[in-house]
């Protein structure tokens, strides 16, 4: 059975947060249960997740539940993705949760059969509900990916983003498996494929600032899968991207290296070595900085390239200067 749209929500270790996350999927103000599904990847839980979701009333909404071991939420999306049967699909996090009018306020955009819809969100902590962002475009208007990279209307979190999904599976648009900030490998080459996207302003979609999640905690891991990212991203814009469009990709590139550097003082003196050598390894890398026509960058870029062996105090000094 076809569906309008799957909502796909990988599972790892949220006893606390899941059952409000598909609970909001679930309780969608009469928008037709015939018309959706829910599909949960449970990426090895070893908490009481898979219990808690076993145990929810479904009220008539199809929906599959599908175990693997764990592999990260890479894999988890894109296992999901293989199993939907909507035409659209939604990645959503299991410890946030949706407007309770979110598929009816989407069913509008998603009737005209474009390539992708762009929400907006907001950030939650304890009782305080901030807007985290407003990308304030004309909602009745049709836009391009590239258009809104060039006006840096867009962001990188995939739940913030519903994809239609031939266009993911027809241009191989898949999560880099087994890295974190797999967000931010995968938007920048979504959006430029995106030959038509829609906007709605309205809050849908609300983040949980649980400082217990994996994006939220330090991780050394983080710094160098965000050089994986940056790596990744310059093939793509060398292979991909018309030149135009390259000094965006750059600065995308540039802000995923300076994301790379930060928190610096927490590397093990190892991890610091490792990560130096990498960069020097690497460093064509740093010409996405020069060429990104932004004064911070080109500074950075240039700096790093003679002196890559004095990156982390170049990458300090001028954080510091820049405060």
């Amino acid at each position: 059975m076809n569906y309008i749209i799957s909502l796909i929500i990988p599972v790892y270790n949220v006893e606390k947060y899941v059952e409000k996350c598909i609970l909001s999927c679930i309780n969608q103000c009469n928008f037709p249960v015939s018309d959706y599904e829910i599909i949960i990847i449970n990426d090895g839980s070893q908490d009481r997740s898979i219990d808690i979701i076993n145990n929810i009333e479904w009220n008539g909404i199809s929906h599959k539940i599908i175990s693997q071991n764990n592999m990260g939420l890479s894999m988890a999306r894109n296992n999901g993705l293989h199993i939907a049967e909507g035409e659209y699909v939604w990645f959503i996090d299991s410890d946030d949760w949706i407007s309770a009018n979110a598929l009816n306020i989407l069913m509008h955009y998603l009737k005209l059969g474009i390539d992708a819809v762009s929400i907006n969100a907001a950030d939650v902590k304890e009782d305080s509900v901030v807007p985290s962002f407003n990308l304030k475009l004309n909602s009745d208007k049709v836009y391009s990916g590239k258009y809104l990279i060039k006006k840096h209307k867009w962001n990188y979190e995939a739940p913030f983003t519903i994809y239609r999904r031939q266009f993911l599976l027809m241009n191989n648009l898949y999560f880099k498996a087994g890295i974190l900030h797999e967000d931010m490998d995968f938007t920048p080459r979504a959006y430029y494929l995106i030959e038509s996207i829609c906007a709605d302003n309205t809050v849908l979609y609300f983040v949980r600032q649980n400082p217990e999640s994996i994006t939220r905690k330090f991780n050394s891991k983080k710094n160098f899968d965000l050089v994986l990212v940056a790596q990744s991203l310059s093939i793509y814009k060398t292979n991909n991207v018309k030149n135009y469009y390259r000094v965006y990709y750059n600065q995308v590139i540039s802000l995923i290296i300076n994301s790379s550097l930060n928190n610096n003082d927490r590397l093990t003196i190892k991890e610091r070595r490792k990560l130096i050598n990498i960069y020097r390894g690497d460093r064509y890398l740093f010409f996405n900085m020069i060429f990104s026509c932004k004064i911070k960058y080109f500074i950075e870029g240039l700096l790093f390239l003679c002196f890559p062996s004095h990156i982390f105090r170049i990458y300090n000094f001028l954080k510091y200067v820049g405060r």
